[in-house]
């Protein structure tokens, strides 16, 4: 059971359910996903074009129209950043001979080994 788990969440699989087909196409997938991106722009263009319908009449209405406008845009721009500059990052981890070696071993892959 908790191998099951263990592989939905880390996407470790088996080399048997790797095979499949449908889990090719959810599971091996590297990258961007179009639904995270869709989702929080969602998510930050109901903050910024929704709640300020919602804010009550008053003295300082606009400002906080305008409060709620720029924290939705700076939110978004600050989480897109972040989440594009996982899909390729400038630094990666260092790893020694051994742990690559490990590494594929585990995973029934041959390594690719740095020139030492």
């Amino acid at each position: 059971m908790c191998k099951r788990v263990c592989s939905k969440i880390f996407g470790l699989a088996p080399n048997w359910l790797r095979e499949k087909q449908y889990f090719q196409i959810f599971y091996n997938k590297m990258g961007a996903s179009a639904l995270a991106v869709i989702f929080f722009t969602g998510l930050w263009g109901g903050v910024g074009f929704v709640l300020p319908t919602f804010v009550p009449k008053g003295p300082n209405r606009g400002i906080l129209q305008l409060v709620l406008m720029l924290t939705a845009a700076t939110c978004w721009l600050f989480w897109l950043c972040c989440y594009m500059a996982q899909m390729n990052p400038l630094i990666g981890p260092k790893l020694e001979r051994n742990t690559i070696l490990l590494i594929a071993r585990e995973w029934d892959n041959n390594p690719i080994l740095p020139d030492e």
